[in-house]
């Protein structure tokens, strides 16, 4: 996931664990806009997305889950 969505452009912090932390600027709408598309992604903070992966969640999940939210990003009219 870290890697779609780092070349899609999106602030994404070093993932140490199975937990990525995605800055964004308005974690909300995103997390809101996902889960409309099906991926249910945290708001952690105001600008701070949560996305958390399990044993349940296979690879073809984490990249309809970056795909998702690399499209929501981009149709945000808060990226720059």
């Amino acid at each position: 996931m870290a890697a779609i969505l780092t070349e899609s452009g999106t602030a994404v912090r070093a993932p140490e664990t199975n937990i990525l932390l995605v800055d964004v600027p308005d974690a909300p709408a995103a997390a809101a806009a996902c889960a409309e598309k099906g991926v249910r992604i945290s708001a952690f903070a105001p600008r701070l997305l949560r996305l958390v992966t399990h044993l349940d969640v296979s690879e073809e999940d984490c990249v309809t889950a970056a795909e998702v939210l690399a499209a929501v990003l981009m149709q945000s009219p808060e990226v720059d």
